[in-house]
């Protein structure tokens, strides 16, 4: 089975940023953001992909088989997620064991002013990235940290962590 890449990283990692400049240079992989479906996948499930906890388990399924078709089409699919070990260990079995990771990180003084400057978000939901963003840590996850790269520079290690056996 070809592996799955998966790039994670707590919110105000970089993952959207990162996503926006891989769009622009030229890869040999198809990439994807895990936000692209939500909405709409809300919209069939009935309830918010985002706060609904019974819909994360089945909305990783559905983008897993997105990724396992673009690979029927001989594409190597990457996502973009804030997703950890254990929610694709629950959600795909034995399957996750075909799953590539890397971490987008920065330090929690980064990772903070990055969430302060987004609208709508409060003081707990920037509790929960920071905590977020330590559990990440712990995984042994290869790790490109964003605090002081662009998002190019970023971008291009991406690169070289997908191209790499």
């Amino acid at each position: 089975m070809a592996p799955h890449y998966l790039v994670t990283g707590a919110p105000g990692s970089g993952k959207s940023t990162v996503v926006a400049e891989l769009l622009r240079l030229e890869t040999s992989f198809v990439t994807f953001d895990i936000d692209w479906l939500a909405e709409t996948a809300g919209e069939l499930a009935g309830t918010s992909i985002y706060f609904d906890p019974a819909a994360g388990k089945p909305y990783l399924k559905l983008w897993f088989e997105v990724m396992n078709s673009v690979a029927k089409n001989g594409q190597i699919p990457l996502l973009f997620t804030p997703i950890d070990k254990r929610d694709v260990a629950e959600a795909l079995g034995a399957r996750a064991a075909s799953v590539r990771w890397l971490l987008l990180d920065c330090t929690d003084e980064v990772r903070e002013e990055r969430l302060r400057r987004r609208e709508n978000w409060t003081e707990e939901r920037i509790r929960e990235a920071l905590e977020d963003g330590r559990l990440l840590r712990q995984e042994g996850i290869p790790r490109i940290d964003t605090g002081d790269k662009t998002p190019l520079e970023v971008a291009r290690a991406v690169i070289r962590w997908m191209t790499e056996p």
